[in-house]
C-alpha cells in the first residue's frame, strides 16, 4: 500500500475529556499516526501558574493521572483543620512528584522569562522525575525488593547502621508491601522572580529577606498543594487552558531543593503536608544527596558484577568530575572509604590558583576551595582527598581531557556537574574500554542526539549510563518517606515537631534505594547485551517512554481509518 504522508492537526481527546491540539503526521487508510517528543510530553503533564503579587510566579507541573484518576491509599479527613501546620499528609498510590527550581528572569524580557521557565519546568518534569519514578517503578516489579520485604511485609534481614545519623533496622522489622504498589508519577515546581534581586533573594537563604519572600511564596503554594485554591491552568506556551483550576490533595509532592539551604523543605512544610525531604523532627529523611549516592553505587556495583569493569581492584582508574558538590563531595569521601587509590577529582569550586596541602596527621590532602564556592563545603576552605588521588583541571560547560583520562587506560568516569557538558568535551580523551556513569541528567541529550553519541561511544567499547539510570535515590528515597509518614500515627504532621516524633529509619531508605537501582542497572545491561543496543535505548524499552530515543512517537488506532474518517473521528488514539 502506498502511504501519502500529510501534516494534520485534530483535536486529541483523552479518555478523561480534557481537549489538546496536537499535530500529527498521518499515514491515509492506516492506523498509525506520529507525534514528536514536545507533543508526546505535553499529553502526560497538566501545567498550574500561581502568582505571588510583586514577588514571583510559580509553575507547577503534575502528571495528568495523579489529577484526573487519583488512586487513593492514605486519605485522612483534614476539613475540619485550619492550620496547614495540622493538616496530615495525603498519599495516593499515582501521585506526582519532583523537585523545585528557581529560574533566573531574563532583564527586561517578561515572556521569554515565561517561555525558558515552562520550557525547564516541562523538561524537568518528565526527562528527570517522570523517567526515574517510572524506571524505579520498573526495578521493583522486576523483583528489585522481593528478598528484602517478606510477603508478610517484613524485613527479611538484620540492616546496620552505616553511620551515626541511622539506626539498625532489625531482622523482622514490620514494612508494608503496599509501598510496593506506589507508583509515582513525574511532577515538579519552577519559581520565576519578578527580577533578578528577588532572584537573589529566593537562591540565597541567608539574605535578611529569604524567610519572608519564602513565606509569601510556600503559603500560596501549599494551599494549592493542599486543595484549598485553585491555580491558571495553562499550556506549554503560557496560554490559559482554564481558571482557577484545582487539583485534588495528594496529586503532587514537592521537595524544595535549590541552593545551599537545607531548611527550605521544612519552610515550605509550615504550608502544606505535600512536602518531602523535610527534618527529622518531623519524621523526614533530610536532603536528598546522601541516597542519590547511594543509589549511585548500587548501579556501579550492578556494572562491575556484569563485567564492566573490576570494583574489587583498588587501583581501579576513576574519573570523579564535580567532585566538591552535595552529592560529588559525599562519593568522594565513600570511594575513600572503600580504600580506592587511583581516582582523579575535578571541580570548577577548586582554586587552582593555591597549591595543594597535606595534613601530616591525617596523610590527606587539602584541596583549596574558592571563596565564594565554599558553602557547598559547609564553609570549609578545603576539601579532604588521600594523598594517593590526584586533583586535574575543570572547565565550566564541558569535561576536560585531562578528567576524561587522557585516552589512557580504562576508566569509570562518574560525572556529578549540571549542563550539557558531554557534547561539549573531547570524546576522543575518553579511553576505549571505559564505563561512563553519566550521574547528571543532562549530559546525554535526550531522543536522536542523546543515542547517536551514546553508539559512537559504544563503537570504541564505551559503556554510557545517562543520569536517569544512575541518580534517581534522592527521588527513591522521598517515596519511602512519605510512605514512612502517611502510615506512622496516622500521619506526621508540622504540628507535632515539639513533640516526641518517630525517628524516620533512614538505614531502610538507603537500602531501598540501592536495591532499586542495582537491580535496574543490571537490568538495563541486560536488555543491551541481548540486543546489542545503547543504555538509552534500553531506557526507552524499561520505562516504556520511547521518548527517551527517539523524535517521533506512534499513536495507533483500534482500526485503520482513510483520512477523511480520521477527520471525522471520535475514536480514542493509543501510544504504542
Amino acid at each position: 500500500m502506498n502511504y501519502r504522508q500529510t501534516l494534520i492537526h485534530f483535536i486529541f481527546e483523552l479518555a478523561q475529556g480534557a481537549i489538546y491540539q496536537v499535530s500529527i503526521t498521518m499515514q491515509p487508510e492506516a492506523n498509525l499516526f506520529f507525534i514528536n517528543a514536545k507533543e508526546y510530553i505535553n499529553l502526560n503533564i497538566y501545567i498550574y501558574e500561581i502568582e505571588i503579587p510583586d514577588v514571583a510566579t510559580v509553575f507547577l507541573a503534575v502528571n495528568r493521572q495523579s489529577v484526573d484518576n487519583p488512586q487513593a491509599f492514605i486519605n485522612p479527613d483534614n476539613s475540619k483543620i485550619v492550620d496547614p501546620k495540622n493538616l496530615k499528609p495525603v498519599l495516593n498510590f499515582n501521585s506526582s512528584y519532583g523537585g523545585t527550581r528557581a529560574e533566573p528572569p531574563v532583564k527586561g524580557d517578561d515572556k521569554q522569562s515565561r517561555l525558558n521557565a515552562l520550557k525547564s519546568l516541562v523538561k524537568l518534569a518528565f526527562y528527570e522525575s517522570h523517567v526515574k519514578h517510572n524506571y524505579l517503578s520498573t526495578a521493583t516489579r522486576k523483583g528489585a525488593l522481593d528478598e528484602l520485604i517478606s510477603a508478610e511485609g517484613r524485613i527479611l534481614k538484620y540492616l546496620k547502621a552505616q553511620n551515626e545519623a541511622q539506626t539498625d533496622i532489625p531482622d523482622g522489622y514490620q514494612f508494608s508491601r503496599d509501598f510496593m504498589r506506589l507508583e509515582f508519577q513525574g511532577g515538579r515546581a519552577v519559581i520565576l522572580a519578578n527580577n533578578h534581586e528577588i532572584h537573589e533573594i529566593i537562591v540565597n537563604a541567608n539574605h535578611p529577606q529569604a524567610y519572608e519572600v519564602y513565606t509569601m511564596i510556600f503559603e500560596q503554594v501549599g494551599a494549592f498543594l493542599n486543595g484549598r485554591r485553585g491555580a491558571t491552568k495553562v499550556d506549554n506556551k503560557g496560554d490559559i487552558v482554564e481558571e482557577n483550576s484545582y487539583i485534588p490533595a495528594g496529586a503532587l509532592f514537592i521537595t524544595p531543593d535549590f541552593g545551599p539551604n537545607k531548611k527550605l523543605a521544612d519552610y515550605a512544610h509550615e504550608h502544606t503536608p505535600q512536602v518531602l525531604g523535610v527534618d527529622a523532627s518531623v519524621g523526614g529523611g533530610g536532603g536528598k544527596a546522601a541516597y542519590t549516592v547511594t543509589g549511585l553505587l548500587g548501579g556501579f556495583d550492578a556494572a562491575s558484577e556484569y563485567g564492566l569493569f573490576d570494583a574489587s581492584d583498588k587501583n581501579l582508574p576513576i574519573s570523579l568530575i564535580g567532585s566538591a558538590g552535595a552529592m560529588g563531595s559525599d562519593l568522594a569521601t565513600r570511594l575513600a572509604e572503600q580504600g580506592f587509590n587511583n581516582v582523579l577529582v575535578s571541580d570548577i569550586a577548586y582554586d587552582y590558583t593555591k597549591s595543594i596541602k597535606i595534613d601530616t596527621e591525617t596523610k590527606e590532602k587539602l584541596v583549596p576551595i574558592l571563596e565564594n564556592e565554599r558553602y557547598r563545603m559547609n564553609g570549609e576552605e578545603y576539601q579532604r582527598i588521600p594523598v594517593s588521588w590526584d586533583v586535574v583541571p575543570a572547565e565550566p560547560g564541558k569535561f576536560t581531557d585531562e578528567a576524561l583520562g587522557k585516552n589512557g587506560r580504562p576508566r569509570v568516569i562518574i560525572t556529578t556537574t549540571f549542563g550539557k557538558a558531554l557534547e561539549n568535551s573531547n570524546l576522543n580523551a575518553i579511553p576505549d574500554n571505559s564505563t561512563l556513569l553519566l550521574s547528571e541528567n543532562w549530559s546525554l541529550p535526550s531522543g536522536d542526539r542523546g543515542v547517536i553519541i551514546a553508539r559512537n561511544l559504544k563503537l570504541r567499547g564505551i559503556i554510557t549510563f545517562p543520569g536517569q539510570t544512575m541518580t534517581p535515590g534522592g527521588a527513591g528515597n522521598s517515596k519511602v518517606e512519605i510512605f514512612f509518614r502517611v502510615t506512622t500515627n496516622g500521619g506526621i504532621t508540622k504540628a507535632m515537631e515539639c513533640e516526641e516524633t518517630p525517628a524516620y529509619y533512614k538505614r531502610l531508605g538507603h537500602e531501598i534505594v540501592y536495591r532499586q537501582i542495582k537491580q535496574g542497572v543490571s537490568d538495563l545491561i541486560t536488555i543491551a547485551c541481548q540486543q546489542d543496543i545503547t543504555i538509552i535505548e534500553a531506557l526507552a524499552q524499561y520505562t516504556s517512554l520511547p521518548v527517551l530515543s527517539q523524535e517521533l512517537i506512534t499513536l495507533k488506532f483500534d482500526l485503520a481509518v482513510t483520512e477523511a474518517q480520521f477527520n471525522s473521528s471520535d475514536k480514542t488514539a493509543q501510544l504504542v
